[in-house]
């Protein structure tokens, strides 16, 4: 049968021809039989028509093309992207190699990032407060205002051209010290200098130490756990560390980037510990490569951590385990942020709370306790360090200090009890004598905190200590170290409490005598450490000086440098000098101890000279007018720092600064400028005790706080002196 035509009957198309369904039937979204007309059509007695209308055109098909277009657009906003971060980060390192100045120059216009001197040697992460970050109740911005005026009038007309040079020196690192209140950055960061890029596939993909190196490490930590277990983390098992190492080196499946941060840091501090300990050289050198892979993949996953971290126990561990990593490289405040949200996460899982326990098994419990117990030392400890309220309130806390673990030993154990107490009463210091609200409380009120807390850290911490030293027959001689370098912690602590009991009425010193007796006693408990120390290994060095003096630093050298400026004790300067002699050969061994040793050196030097020049004027018949202005340069400069808060000069001509007046500045007021009132003349340090009220103790202790502070600053801009 020959096929129909166009105008046949049975209304069929010719072969080949290919017709679109009609325009009704794709409207209806009906089936067509593409007949003209088509069935539909025809029963619905309407006109078929098939123009295609509304129906897309045929395209070719280009997914590969479009796939290789797209590719390359995501490869060039990447080439982009980093251009742009690697500029900033020159711009970053630009300015701070010219942080010395008072405000960075903008970049020339023609400035290339290869033209930058300096390129990025670091990685800055803004884990930081959005502005300057704040330590202790202050008013240092009023006196950095009063310093501001003092330095723009005064300096000019002083002595300093007619000086020697190394007052001359001495003077200049004051400046330059008060300066730096009033140039903190905009928003400070947390700088790691080895901290790496992280691939695009994460973490894990960042290079380890060979895994036949931890397999043979593994075994020797199940055989003989290292004391890092039962000092630096005892809230990780040697067990339990074990098997995160597997997890990591073994991974049947994904971890999480806190697994990565317990590993790395664990085998941080155990490297650290082996690689002092080796007999071999060749050994050590090994571990020391270990153990710079270790500290980078640490920096790293530090400087990347996300904060909004699930609630569970392991995310407790890494914060924990990475802010005694901040603490160990001097880096309190980055501590404070990771320990400040471990409390929180202990807090959301009810670790603070015994009734949250009650249905776990004695090893749970066992587990929950030491962690929770160890942030809230980490917690209080810090929040004295740096002048802030802690995160944990112990009216919020029903769980017991108690630890059943089997494999800590009964020293440890007894000597973690004591820890928390000490912990609870560094709360107590900054609550009741030091906060803002203790501050504005009645002077009888604070002092009698004050004895109390005294009382309580000599009955509940030193006697149970001294009771603890004299059953230590079975201790080994690191044990022993430790226990001894923590005596120099402890009589920090109670120098901070007696500090604030003020002297009988006409004392000629601002401290109280069981201050000054116990800031004595911790320089010679530290030169006694060091004396120990001088035989070991650096390792131990380090750890000395990070955790024991680095932790709560110069509250013991504060106390005796203004005792000095107010008594001209000769035998307490012999006291800093020999402080200042046991860091320096040390310093190469860490950057925060070349820190400390470098700002101790300036004050006992500035001690040295105003005793100096103060015993100089005293003793001429005629007083020197040069000496007294140099003098009065000295007090001014410190009684903006807050280190002589009852003292200060006005420059000539001119008024206190806003915010500043003698209710400001303590009892006395600022002297009148009058040459030899610094010296004896007229009241002076001696005349004027700089303790009397809140506002001097709580200046006192800002100037304290910002010491400290400067310890995480750069002090490359101080001159040698």
């Amino acid at each position: 049968m020959e096929p129909a035509g166009p105008g046949s009957d049975d209304g069929r198309e010719t072969l080949g021809t290919t017709r679109r369904a009609c325009d009704q039937c794709r409207l209806r979204k009906i089936r067509c039989d593409k007949r003209s007309p088509c069935a539909n059509c025809r029963s619905s007695k309407i006109v078929c028509r098939s123009t295609g209308a509304g129906q897309k055109p045929n395209e070719s098909r280009r997914r590969v093309l479009i796939s290789d277009q797209y590719e390359r657009k995501i490869d060039s906003i990447e080439e982009r992207l980093s251009g742009v971060e690697q500029i900033l980060r020159d711009i970053r390192s630009y300015m701070a190699s010219n942080s010395n100045t008072v405000a960075p120059s903008p970049l020339p216009k023609d400035t290339s990032p290869s033209s930058i001197p300096g390129g990025p040697s670091s990685t800055t992460i803004d884990h930081g407060e959005p502005g300057p970050a704040f330590e202790g109740n202050s008013s240092l911005t009023a006196h950095s205002a009063y310093a501001s005026k003092f330095l723009e009038t005064a300096v000019s007309q002083s002595a300093l051209q007619m000086s020697s040079p190394k007052i001359e020196a001495a003077l200049s690192t004051l400046k330059q010290i008060v300066n730096m209140q009033d140039q903190q950055p905009a928003s400070r960061g947390v700088t790691f200098k080895h901290q790496e890029p992280i691939p695009r596939s994460g973490l894990r993909d960042l290079k380890m130490p060979p895994v036949q190196v931890i397999v043979e490490l593994l075994r020797t930590i199940k055989a003989a756990p290292p004391s890092v277990f039962q000092s630096y983390f005892p809230f990780i098992s040697a067990g339990y560390f074990v098997a995160k190492c597997r997890e990591v080196y073994f991974a049947a499946e994904d971890y999480s980037d806190a697994t990565w941060i317990i590993v790395n840091g664990g085998l941080f501090h155990i490297f650290l510990d082996y690689s002092y300990t080796a007999k071999s050289e060749e050994t050590r050198s090994e571990y020391q490569s270990y153990l710079q892979l270790c500290q980078n993949n640490m920096e790293t996953g530090l400087a990347n951590l996300n904060l909004l971290m699930p609630a569970t126990e392991e995310s407790i561990e890494a914060l924990t385990l990475g802010a005694v990593y901040a603490i160990e490289i001097s880096k309190p405040s980055f501590a404070w942020t990771l320990t400040s949200t471990a409390a929180q996460l202990c807090q959301t899982l009810g670790y603070h709370r015994a009734s949250s326990m009650e249905s776990d098994s004695a090893e749970v419990q066992d587990n929950k306790l030491r962690l929770f117990w160890s942030v809230y030392c980490l917690d209080k400890g810090l929040s004295l360090r740096l002048g802030r309220a802690s995160t944990i309130q112990d009216y919020d806390i029903s769980s017991t200090p108690t630890f059943s673990r089997v494999d800590l030993s009964e020293l440890w154990k007894s000597v973690y009890t004591i820890w928390i107490v000490l912990s609870r009463i560094q709360g107590n210091i900054y609550e009741l004598l030091y906060s803002p609200g203790a501050l504005r409380q009645p002077e009888a009120e604070r002092t009698a905190h004050a004895r109390r807390l005294a009382s309580e850290m000599q009955e509940l911490v030193m006697e149970p200590f001294r009771r603890l030293n004299s059953d230590l027959q079975n201790a080994s001689e690191i044990e022993l170290l430790y226990l001894k370098s923590d005596e120099v912690s402890r009589l920090s602590i109670l120098t901070l409490i007696y500090r604030a009991i003020p002297p009988v009425p006409n004392s000629p010193s601002t401290f109280i005598t069981d201050c000054v007796v116990t800031a004595r006693a911790a320089l010679e408990a530290h030169q006694q450490c060091m004396i120990t120390l001088k035989e070991s290994n650096e390792g131990l060095k380090c750890s000395y000086m990070h955790w024991s003096i680095l932790y709560a630093p110069f509250i013991p050298f504060i106390v005796i440098f203004c005792h000095i400026l107010e008594v001209s004790d000769r035998a307490d300067l012999a006291r800093l000098s020999d402080f200042v002699k046991s860091l320096e050969p040390i310093c190469p061994l860490s950057e925060a101890i070349d820190k400390l040793y470098r700002l101790s050196n300036v004050l006992f030097t500035i001690a040295e000279l105003y005793v100096e020049a103060k015993a100089q004027n005293m003793n001429a018949q005629t007083p020197d007018q040069q000496l007294a202005s140099m003098g009065q340069e000295f007090e001014g400069y410190l009684a903006a720092l807050g280190l002589a808060p009852g003292l200060g000069t006005m420059p000539p001509g001119s008024a206190p600064a806003a915010g500043i007046g003698t209710e400001g500045v303590g009892a006395g007021g600022y002297g009148e400028g009058v040459p030899g009132a610094v010296f004896g003349e007229g009241g002076g340090l001696e005349g004027q005790a700089m303790g009397g009220g809140g506002l001097q103790l709580g200046n006192w202790f800002s100037g304290n706080q910002y010491m400290m502070g400067l310890l995480e600053e750069d002090l490359e801009i101080f001159k040698g002196i």
